[in-house]
């Protein structure tokens, strides 16, 4: 039964350190968010230049941490069928602390 336990602990250990590498602070996170809705990204429209300049950053940072393509590529193709602007139903909003 020790050993047992051993095991748990050294298996909730090693996911600490995990959950630590894959972690990414506050001030992170704003300055990424505040790059992608800068003027410069032109509002990420479709086949507009601000797109391109965002995927662009995107893989940069894929890259940046490590982050393997898949199928030899980071960009995946998907049919778009539309959009909408709904303004009044739309929020972000950044907690800190448990969610």
């Amino acid at each position: 039964m020790k050993f047992a336990w051993i095991i748990l602990i050294l298996i909730a250990c090693g996911t600490r350190e995990e959950q630590a590498e894959n972690s990414i602070s506050k001030d992170v996170l704003r300055l990424r968010i505040a790059t992608l809705s800068s003027d410069s990204f032109e509002g990420r429209a479709p086949n507009s230049g601000g797109t391109e300049r965002a995927m662009d950053y995107i893989i940069s940072q894929y890259k940046l941490i490590g982050m393997q393509p898949i199928n030899g590529s980071y960009q995946q193709d998907l049919k778009l069928i539309g959009s909408s602007k709904k303004i009044d139903e739309s929020s972000v909003s950044i907690r800190s602390g448990k969610s």
